[in-house]
């Protein structure tokens, strides 16, 4: 599946990210709602080509917007499991 402005993923959150944006520690492992707004793509820098930035909407605290890549790690966006 290719990432496309507007779509829906899970954001893995990074502690850092998550404490800044008050999210209490005990809610850092599971993934957080996103939204992607933007896809990088080679035209923009080959380097960010897989990037993509997401507004992230924690279950608590203030909504933040990160730059990601496709991944399981703290930090990474993945896509939603199929229902």
């Amino acid at each position: 599946m290719q990432p496309t402005i507007g779509r829906v993923v899970h954001y893995n959150p990074h502690p850092t990210q998550a404490r800044n944006a008050g999210l209490p520690p005990q809610l850092l492992g599971d993934p957080h709602a996103a939204l992607i707004t933007y896809v990088h793509d080679e035209k923009d820098d080959p380097a960010e080509k897989d990037w993509v930035e997401l507004v992230v909407f924690p279950p608590r605290g203030m909504q933040y917007t990160v730059s990601a890549i496709e991944g399981t790690a703290a930090g990474d966006w993945s896509w939603p499991p199929k229902a």
